[in-house]
């Protein structure tokens, strides 16, 4: 995925996990004022949006910070 892809937005109905192999990505909220707070930057070999499989939808926005290799996973093969 290129640098800056939106993954998962947030309130988005999760139907994947993303596991990053390579590159770096984050977790952040978006505020009323358009102001961000990064929950988290992960770096290769970590899923991105794991807690998918507990929760319907989405907690917060993932974004890919550089040019990186994201295996999808299907929630619904996990269930």
């Amino acid at each position: 995925m290129k640098k800056n892809t939106l993954i998962i937005e947030e309130k988005q109905k999760n139907e994947n996990i993303f596991f990053l192999l390579q590159g770096i990505a984050y977790n952040y909220c978006l505020f009323e004022n358009d102001s961000k707070r990064i929950l988290n930057i992960e770096n290769q070999e970590h899923f991105l949006n794991e807690d998918a499989i507990y929760q319907e939808y989405a907690s917060s926005n993932i974004k890919v910070l550089k040019n990186s290799t994201i295996l999808v996973i299907p929630i619904s093969i996990i269930k």
